[in-house]
This record gives structure tokens, sequence and C-alpha cells, in this order.
């Protein structure tokens, strides 16, 4: 992998906080409700995408409105539980002190997300939302518009994230990737071809950006 990065870009859920336990209790809420019987891990299947093509996934689209509301408003009453991935606050500031800049694209909504930011203290140079687009991962447009903003190539851009949406994502963009296993919870497809470099933990990022 290459060293000479400008900047890093993270995914949020799974990569940088421990969400999943809360987004299914969210899940299960809304699906025991509205009697969806789609359980979490089938929703779990497609976290990563804008949670319309979730739903469009899961053809729920009909009961969007009334599913995206009830959901988002459980998980935000979770936000101050959530819990930071083991050394994301030390790898971010590592990062700033190193001269990165450093970005997180999320599916998640910006209420949401922001309020995460502050509760957990999360400084990034950029935060780019589920809901500032009408599209989202794993177009490219996204990351392609944050480069000329940032006034980077697109080889000096590394996206870290945990989902085989993320992966497609950032190979969309023609920017390189990193899988972060949390100590192998997260994984990828065991029928990927190509090789995808992985770490364990955030703090493995310090050998890998080191000249």
């Amino acid at each position: 992998m290459k060293k000479n990065y400008k900047h890093i870009s993270f995914d949020l859920d799974g990569t940088l906080i421990n969400s999943f336990k809360y987004m299914e209790v969210a899940w299960e809420l809304v699906n025991k409700e509205l009697d969806l019987k789609v359980g979490f891990e089938k929703f779990k299947k497609y976290v990563g995408l804008p949670f319309p093509k979730i739903l469009k996934n899961l053809s729920l689209s009909d009961l969007e409105s009334e599913i995206s509301s009830k959901y988002f408003g459980e998980t935000k009453k979770n936000l101050n539980n959530i819990n930071l991935i083991e050394n994301a606050q030390e790898i971010i500031k590592w990062l700033k002190n190193n001269g990165f800049s450093i970005s997180i694209i999320t599916s998640k909504p910006r209420l949401n997300s922001e309020r995460l930011m502050e509760l957990k203290k999360i400084d990034v140079d950029e935060l780019i939302c589920g809901d500032d687009f009408s599209y989202g991962k794993p177009n490219p447009i996204i990351i392609n518009n944050l480069c000329k903003k940032m006034k980077i190539k697109n080889q000096d851009f590394l996206y870290i994230g945990d989902m085989i949406f993320d992966l497609q994502f950032a190979q969309n963009a023609e920017v390189d990737f990193l899988h972060f296993s949390n100590n192998g919870r997260n994984m990828l497809p065991k029928n990927l071809i190509n090789s995808i470099k992985t770490v364990d933990k955030l703090i493995d990022l310090k050998k890998l950006l080191i000249n």
C-alpha cells in the first residue's frame, strides 16, 4: 500500500463507532411495530447504502416515510450509548498531527451524525452524510467532489470502511481502500477475487502510513 496519502476518509458505522447493537434494537422495534417480518440480519447485509436503497432492496419502499421516521427516531434515543471503536480518537488525533486531512462519509442522516460528532468529540475536516445528496454510496461522485473541494488527486485519497459497499465505493471512485475488520467482526464476502488490504485495529494505520 502507498504511504504518501494526503487525505484519509472513514466510514462511520462499524469503522469509527460501535453502533450495530443499537441499529438492531431500532430495526427490531420498527420490524415489530409495523409487522415487517424482515429480520436484522437481512437489513444488516445492506448497511452502508443510503437508507432508501436499503428499503428498496428489502421491498419496503412503500413504507419508507414511516420506517425512516421510526427507525431514526429510535436510533437518536441511543446516541449517548454508542461507543467509539477502540483507538478511534487516538488515530484521528495522530492523523491531524501528521498533516493528513480527514473526512467521514456516512449513510447516516446529518442530524444524527452531527450529534454523534458532538457527543463523541470527533473532529474531522469534512462530514458527508446520507441526506446531503440524492445519491449515496457507492456513487463515486461523492469522493470525486470531495477531492476537488480539498484540492487533492484521487490517488492521494484513502477510504477506510468495513462493508462491501465501502469497497465498491472506493473502487468506483478509483481511490485506494483499506478494510477495517475490527478484529474479525467485520468480514467481506469470501468469494472476492482480488486481495484486499485489511487492518484489525485502527491503530495499525500508523504502520501503513509512516514513511
